[in-house]
C-alpha cells in the first residue's frame, strides 16, 4: 500500500488499518523477543546442567581410572539414566581412549556400541540437536581422563515450538480484540467527521443555512463542530441582514 492511497483512504479504514498493523507488528515482536529469550535460556540452563554432572562424574570416577576399575566407571554412568534428555555419556582415558560408555537406548548389561573419541576438546559444543559436554578428569592438576556427555535437545526445541505457536494463537486473539476495539473506537471518531461531512453537503445542495450538525461530546471534534454551528449562524444572520437590507431598499424605491 502506497503513501498516495494510504492518504486518500476514508478515516475509517485508516483507523483500522493501524490498528491491525501496529498491533500485529506488537505481537511479532513481543513473540520474536520471548522465542530468543527462552531460546538462549534453554541453551543456558542445559550448559548448565551438563556442566555440573560432569563435574560429579570426574569427581566420583578418578579411582576408577586410577585403578582402571570400568565396571565402577560403567556403573557411575548408569545414574545418567535419571536425567531426561542425556542420551550418552562415555568416559575416555589420557589418551582419549573409550574407557567406559552408557547410551539410554541400549540394556544396562550391555557395551554400547560406539567409536571411540579422539582428541577431546573441552567446553560446550552444539551440532544439530546433540550438545556436547567435554570435561577433564584432573588430580592434582594432571589430566587422567576426560567426561563426554551428549544431550538431546529435540524434545526441549519440540517445547519451543509449541509455545511459538502458542504465542501465535494469542496473538491472533489479540489482533481480534483489536479489531474489535479499533471498530468501537472508529465509530466514535468517524460519526461527527461524517456528520459534518453530511451537514456541509446538505448546505451546499440546499443553500438552507438553518441546517446545523449535530455535536458528538466535547472533544477536538465536539468543538469543531461547534464552531461550524457558530460559522453557520454568522452566516445565516448576516443573510438575513442583508434580506432585510434588500427588501428596504425595494420598498423606497
Amino acid at each position: 500500500m502506497s503513501w498516495f492511497n494510504f492518504r486518500d483512504m476514508r478515516v475509517g479504514n485508516k483507523i483500522r488499518s493501524l490498528t491491525i498493523v501496529s498491533t500485529a507488528l506488537a505481537v511479532m515482536i513481543v513473540t520474536t523477543v520471548s522465542m530468543l529469550s527462552d531460546y538462549w535460556q534453554l541453551q543456558h540452563n542445559t550448559s548448565q546442567l551438563l556442566q555440573s554432572q560432569s563435574t560429579i562424574l570426574a569427581f566420583n570416577n578418578t579411582g576408577a581410572l586410577s585403578f582402571e576399575d570400568k565396571d565402577s566407571a560403567r556403573e557411575s554412568l548408569r545414574s545418567l539414566s535419571n536425567i531426561n534428555g542425556i542420551t550418552s555419556g562415555y568416559i575416555l582415558d589420557r589418551q582419549g581412549e573409550l574407557f567406559a560408555a552408557y547410551h539410554r537406548d541400549v540394556a544396562l548389561n550391555q557395551q554400547p556400541e560406539t567409536i571411540p573419541l579422539q582428541n577431546p576438546v573441552t567446553g560446550i559444543a552444539i551440532d544439530g540437536h546433540i550438545m556436547t559436554s567435554t570435561r577433564p578428569i584432573e588430580i592434582n592438576s594432571q589430566i587422567i581422563g576426560w567426561i563426554v556427555l551428549h544431550f538431546d535437545m529435540r524434545t526441549h526445541y519440540a517445547r519451543l515450538v509449541w509455545d511459538m505457536l502458542f504465542s501465535l494463537g494469542v496473538g491472533l486473539l489479540a489482533i481480534l480484540t483489536a479489531v474489535l476495539l479499533g471498530r468501537s473506537l472508529e465509530k466514535s471518531l468517524t460519526h461527527p467527521v461524517r456528520e459534518l461531512e453530511r451537514t456541509a453537503s446538505s448546505l451546499i445542495n440546499s443553500r438552507d443555512y438553518s441546517v446545523r450538525a449535530t455535536q458528538f461530546g466535547n472533544d477536538e471534534l465536539g468543538k469543531l463542530t461547534a464552531i461550524f454551528n457558530k460559522m453557520l449562524d454568522e452566516i445565516q444572520d448576516r443573510d438575513q441582514k442583508l434580506e432585510e437590507g434588500n427588501r428596504l431598499l425595494e420598498n423606497r424605491v
